[in-house]
């Protein structure tokens, strides 16, 4: 589990993450002894930050599209809004050529859609690298690969291993 920054006061929702049970063990707290503790306010700014960070790695990674797709569809609802409104005002026979508002809504419009695409580019990337090594745990072999199988193409102590859906003891695996 990758833990950098000042990530590891997030450690349990991680390793949740990667699929560990998380508990709680009753320790007996000591007063301190010596010193004093360097914990100020001036840390104190890291944990928020932090935390948007391990909201954005567990919820995100595997799904770009959920995080890119809502803002660029509002941005972009928002720049077709105020467009119609400018359309209904120049159908009405109002003057546009003073309205800086015009620029926004078109601008509003073509950031949702190189949003939304920013996002789709974002699927594209986690699909084609989905099956990554250290994308999941495994707790537990229930069946162990028989060894007549035909080797995978990679070693098994990377974590990947090949498709044998031909073979004839692919339902042991699934």
């Amino acid at each position: 589990m990758a833990v950098y920054g000042e990530l590891h006061r997030y450690i349990p929702v991680l390793a949740s993450r990667r699929g560990f049970v998380i508990g709680e063990i009753p320790v007996a707290h000591h007063p301190r002894r010596v010193g004093r503790s360097r914990y100020g306010w001036d840390r104190s700014y890291k944990g928020p930050v932090d935390l948007i960070t391990v909201l954005f790695i567990s919820r995100f990674t595997r799904r770009p599209l959920h995080l890119f797709g809502p803002i660029g569809l509002i941005s972009c609802a928002l720049g077709f809004g105020i467009c119609a409104w400018l359309a209904a005002l120049w159908f009405a026979g109002a003057s546009l050529s003073n309205r800086p508002l015009l620029l926004l809504g078109v601008l509003l419009m073509v950031l949702g859609i190189q949003i939304v695409t920013t996002g789709l580019i974002g699927e594209l990337i986690t699909f084609k690298n989905f099956r990554r090594h250290d994308s999941y745990s495994v707790k537990e072999l229930i069946h162990p690969v028989s060894p007549d199988l035909p080797k995978a193409p990679m070693d098994m102590e990377q974590g990947l291993t090949a498709d044998r859906s031909d073979s004839p003891a692919s339902d042991d695996l699934r």
